[in-house]
């Protein structure tokens, strides 16, 4: 689903234009290829992107590998197509993506999917897979708010993808198929 909420940190006298979301995802038992990631938007602004194996919610940012950054210049979305794809090898059962934005305007930088609103009151959530931070250092549990961060990870298997991404020269002779780069 994608977001319906937008929410910020801050008080009556102040409010931060920017905030950190995390979404842990789980992966099958064979190797893949992180190559694509979307996330939700709220209004123009930067954003950046970070990465760590498995269950990051008790990291601080600092520990998480930066993959990239872009511009946002609307609400809705934006995919960030990663220059170095992260192969995720089949042992690897988790990984986890943050994502940071700063808006220029904006007090509300992080978009949620929240099941407080009508087509979205049967919304799957599970507790301890999506995550909001003011600073990146500590997490606190989307669940807690019936809701789930607006990120989103995109991989593909690590064979097709090793093909696709290549030039093949293809040989088809009976009953076997010989496959070249």
């Amino acid at each position: 689903l994608g977001h319906n909420v937008l929410v910020g940190y801050g008080n009556d006298s102040y409010s931060l234009n920017s905030a950190y979301g995390m979404n842990i995802f789980e992966k099958s038992n064979k190797t893949e290829v992180l190559k694509e990631i979307t996330i939700g938007t709220a209004d123009a602004g930067n954003y950046e992107l970070y990465f760590a194996l498995g269950d990051a919610s008790s990291l601080d940012v600092e520990d998480m590998t930066y993959i990239g950054s872009g511009r946002m210049e609307d609400f809705g979305y934006v995919t960030h197509k990663l220059e170095n794809p992260i192969y995720l090898d089949a042992n690897v059962s988790k990984f986890s993506i943050v994502a940071y934005w700063e808006l220029d305007d904006n007090t509300k930088p992080i978009p949620l999917s929240s099941n407080g609103y009508a087509l979205y009151i049967n919304m799957d959530l599970e507790q301890g897979v999506s995550y909001m931070s003011p600073y990146g250092d500590y997490w606190q549990d989307a669940y807690n708010m019936g809701a789930i961060v607006g990120i989103k990870a995109f991989t593909d298997d690590a064979t097709y993808y090793a093909i696709a991404t290549k030039t093949l020269t293809v040989n088809f002779e009976k009953d076997k198929l010989d496959v070249a780069s």
